[in-house]
């Protein structure tokens, strides 16, 4: 989760359970990211691969076709 002060911490399980709860059914909840999941960043997406306390490390994806 991103705690605001520049790096990523890890969130026990009752902490996501918690955060997870609070959200709507799918819906970004901020600071909160997971392996995999897809995010868009100034019209590109990406995936995310690795999450650190320093940071997160992703893979561009190609763009979607329009046909």
């Amino acid at each position: 989760m991103d705690t605001g002060k520049g790096y990523l911490a890890m969130l026990e399980e009752k902490e996501y359970q918690q955060v997870l709860s609070v959200g709507e059914e799918g819906a970004r909840t901020d600071g909160l990211f997971r392996l995999n999941e897809i995010v868009e960043v100034k019209g590109s997406r990406f995936k995310i691969k690795k999450i650190t306390p320093k940071g997160l490390t992703l893979r561009v994806l190609p763009k979607e076709s329009s046909d």
